[in-house]
């Protein structure tokens, strides 16, 4: 029973966390202080990891829909036309995975919010997603399971719990959210191009 609302507990962060623009609180920490207290076993790593995956990339759906809503000022952001170019080519899902999967950056909420405004196909965003999701998820779950054990004394020393580490946490990615919102990507795209470019020369 503890387990099943632990799950839940994962499910309902996972999606919410996920479901707001520059929200990118770290949900998988979440997933491992439940996991820790449970138990760790292979089977109740895979039944965290499914939940907190599953729930994060479902929760995209919002920024999609945030994209449908905004569509008509949204479509004149020299950012969004500059992501439209690539909607629903191979290109666009390859980034989308690569985007899920990239830590602490919730870089794959731009792509769900073009999505929304260009009329991006949902289905098969979503199962490049939830791929990805699942994949960062367990990598991310491994490596904080092993630095909350080896950081739990330090945090007891400090007088801090594992929601101030979460709550920090959170304050640092939205912020780089907003920063990473404000860049132009079509400049960063040309440079790429012309430094390639000039190497392959």
């Amino acid at each position: 029973m503890i387990l099943l609302q632990y799950l839940l507990v994962t499910f309902v962060i996972s999606f919410v966390s996920n479901a707001t623009p520059f929200f990118g609180a770290p949900y998988t920490l979440v997933a491992s202080s439940l996991l820790l207290t449970v138990g760790i076993t292979p089977y109740n790593f895979l039944l965290f990891v499914l939940s907190a995956g599953i729930a994060a990339s479902l929760s995209k759906t919002i920024m999609y829909f945030i994209g449908i809503v905004l569509r008509r000022p949204l479509r004149n952001s020299k950012n969004i036309k500059f992501v439209s170019r690539f909607i629903n080519k191979i290109s666009f899902y390859l980034l989308l995975f690569i985007f899920s999967i990239i830590p602490f950056l919730p870089l794959d909420d731009y792509l769900f919010i073009v999505g929304g405004v260009s009329g991006g196909r949902v289905v098969g965003m979503l199962g490049v997603s939830i791929l990805g999701k699942i994949l960062k998820t367990s990598i991310e779950m491994i490596v904080e399971l092993e630095g909350l054990r080896f950081t739990e004394n330090l945090l007891k020393g400090l007088g801090l719990s594992y929601l101030d580490l979460g709550l920090i946490g959170t304050v640092i990615f939205i912020l780089l959210g907003i920063g990473l919102a404000k860049l132009d990507w079509e400049k960063f795209y040309d440079r790429a191009v012309k430094l390639s470019h000039r190497d392959a020369a």
